[in-house]
């Protein structure tokens, strides 16, 4: 039997609360495993070998076990799920029946943006490139070519600006006041009502720029500039605050809920800085390891991680603190599998993350307080196609906010 159909065996198998099926499967482990005595002079010398053929030997029995499917059995398959970090597969609903944390989820598919609700209700906004949202779920921001758009989330148009570039992402302040996008390799920032549209500085448009929350009066703005250094400015006035030069390449930014830490990701490494732009705490991934998505939490003091790693599971999702402190290494594994990862929401209770798994064409929710529980949707690409022929491919997260008080 090879690895791939001990893994498929493993995860097919319904885990069995019954305490003493689990004590028999054990003693078809221990009586198997029980070496041969061996003499006294050898016994220390022999020690550490036996670490090895024991785990090949205990892997031999699961997969006897495995292939019997016995109920005796059960017990011992869910302690290797455990042991070797292999979450069950869950069964997957074949339509999207509603969000476990509530509130309005945003979607970016190739046919343009939609609208979930909490009841899982689907609403198309219009043939756009990409779409995020406003505070408290009030407004969308969306682009297509040069056009800038803000709707409401019925998608009816507020207004339409003309950009000089296409643009390429699009971000609205923490206060409603602002928008920053970036058009070409120039960051711009526009009023929430259309006016005052401002040139602030060059910006490498593959990082998305960063309002700093709770700011006061103020619009700080974290950006990496086309020489691949992080730089913070006011966006009203243009004052630089701080600039920095990452270790690594940059592939995101993050700041905390209150405006105090701001997280600098790349594929291999993650970097805490205060508000100030002094590092307080910095982290390799192992090796191999590479970084594909991070989202920070409503609480603002943990960080979700898509981790792509090789070895028995190739994708992780993972769960990390960020505080004044530093950064919690390593991160808590939440989510094991094959499948590719390349997205991640948290909740707005705090309580579920969303991984989008374009590979197994699949959404699978993740309840992160124990015990943890998973819940995964599949045709995911066909659900949000605007009409039958559409354009394919995989949509991506555009966030998952509260929704507003009229709509609670």
């Amino acid at each position: 039997m090879t690895e791939t159909e001990l893994r498929d065996r493993l995860r097919a198998i319904d885990p069995d609360p019954d305490s003493a099926a689990q004590e028999r499967a054990w003693d078809v482990v221990r009586s198997a495993h029980r070496p041969a005595p061996t003499p006294p002079t050898r016994q220390r010398r022999l020690r550490w070998r036996l670490t090895v053929p024991a785990l090949a030997s205990m892997l031999a029995l699961a997969a006897i076990a495995v292939a019997v499917s016995n109920p005796p059995h059960v017990a011992l398959a869910r302690w290797l799920r455990e042991a070797i970090g292999l979450n069950p597969a869950p069964h997957a609903r074949p339509m999207l029946a509603g969000l476990p944390g509530g509130g309005q989820l945003l979607v970016n598919s190739p046919a343009g943006p939609w609208l979930v609700n909490a009841s899982g209700h689907r609403r198309y906004l219009g043939h756009y490139t990409a779409a995020a949202w406003s505070p408290h779920s009030l407004y969308v921001v969306t682009w297509r070519g040069r056009e800038l758009d803000a709707l409401s989330p019925r998608g009816q148009r507020q207004w339409v600006l003309a950009s000089s570039g296409a643009i390429f992402v699009a971000r609205w302040s923490p206060d409603g006041y602002r928008i920053a996008y970036t058009a070409g390799h120039t960051l711009w920032v526009i009023a929430g009502d259309r006016t005052g549209n401002h040139r602030l500085a060059a910006a490498d448009p593959a990082v998305a720029p960063a309002w700093q929350p709770r700011s006061g009066l103020a619009h700080r703005i974290a950006f990496v500039d086309p020489s691949g250094y992080v730089r913070l400015l006011d966006a009203d006035s243009g004052a630089q605050l701080w600039r920095l030069k990452a270790q690594s390449a940059v592939r995101q930014l993050l700041w905390s809920a209150d405006g105090t830490r701001l997280l600098v990701l790349s594929p291999t490494r993650a970097e805490l800085y205060s508000a100030g732009g002094q590092l307080l705490a910095a982290t390799a991934l192992a090796a191999g390891q590479t970084i594909t998505q991070a989202a920070v939490a409503p609480d603002g003091h943990r960080v979700a991680l898509a981790i792509h790693q090789p070895g028995i599971a190739g994708n992780s999702i993972a769960v990390l603190t960020a505080s004044r402190r530093g950064l919690g290494m390593p991160p808590q594994i939440l989510f094991s599998a094959r499948a590719q990862i390349d997205g991640i929401n948290w909740s707005p209770d705090d309580l579920w993350l969303l991984a989008s798994s374009p590979s197994a064409d699949q959404w699978i929710f993740i309840r992160t307080q124990p015990p943890v529980r998973l819940q995964s949707v599949s045709h995911i690409a066909a659900q949000f196609a605007s009409h039958p022929g559409a354009a394919p491919g995989f949509p991506s997260l555009g966030g998952w906010q509260s929704a507003p008080p009229a709509l609670r």
